[in-house]
């Protein structure tokens, strides 16, 4: 079984982790036999031979395949349009209840009426109380937020939406994805410990199911030639 490469990884940081491995297996450490043993590397262990168990702990097949994937994320994540449109679709959302500020439940509401990725057929196939969903955001319409003046400057994202697409970015990573897709925002959604974090457990969302759906869906893949496939 394979551990989660680390969000915020960095070659030099694996590098390190390999020559540890490789002296600690020089040494005949016990952990350290145990993990070369367990991989499908030649003996006597060699800098490249630890770099490649290192890869494989992490869940790549070689060590250039996980070196190609880190310096793709030591570079700022893109937004494939589908996740872009979660953004866009809030702030139509946020528009249309009259508030000129963007907060995480407006990026509900515009997942439910998006047309294009059909967000709440999405929810639904998660295990989500749609219904229950559309209760919430209309009481919450009714309530409206309680933001400074200055967070209600026109079509200013508030902190917590920042702090979402920051998470979602961390959640590719994770699940090492090129791209920031749609299951992502709703990973940094989920993770917000209050508001639309709870809203979306009470619904009966998990992380770890999101998660799982997240990791099995085809990823988001670019025509260099010019279009998205």
């Amino acid at each position: 079984m394979s551990i989660p490469l680390p969000a915020q990884a960095n070659l030099e940081h694996l590098k390190n982790q390999a020559k540890q491995l490789l002296k600690a297996h020089r040494e005949q450490q016990s952990d350290a036999v145990r993990r070369v043993a367990d991989q499908p590397v030649a003996l006597p262990l060699s800098l490249q031979g630890a770099q490649r168990v290192v890869a494989r702990e992490y869940g790549f097949a070689s060590w250039p395949r996980l070196v190609a994937v880190v310096r793709q994320f030591t570079r700022r994540l893109r937004f494939a349009p589908r996740a872009k449109r979660v953004l866009e679709q809030g702030a139509a959302y946020a528009r249309g209840r009259g508030d000129s500020f963007v907060d995480c439940p407006h990026l509900l509401g515009g997942m439910l009426l998006d047309p294009v990725d059909k967000g709440a057929p999405y929810l639904a196939e998660l295990g989500a109380d749609v219904g229950a969903l559309r209760q919430i955001l209309d009481g919450y319409q009714q309530q409206r937020l309680a933001l400074s003046p200055q967070a209600r400057q026109a079509n200013l994202f508030t902190d917590g939406v920042k702090r979402v697409m920051q998470r979602a970015q961390d959640e590719a990573k994770r699940l090492h994805s090129p791209w920031v897709d749609y299951g992502h925002v709703l990973l940094g959604l989920l993770r917000e410990e209050k508001g639309a974090g709870l809203t979306l457990k009470d619904i009966g969302l998990s992380l770890e199911e999101v998660r799982r759906q997240a990791e099995s869906e085809p990823p988001y893949r670019v025509d260099w030639s010019g279009g998205a496939l």
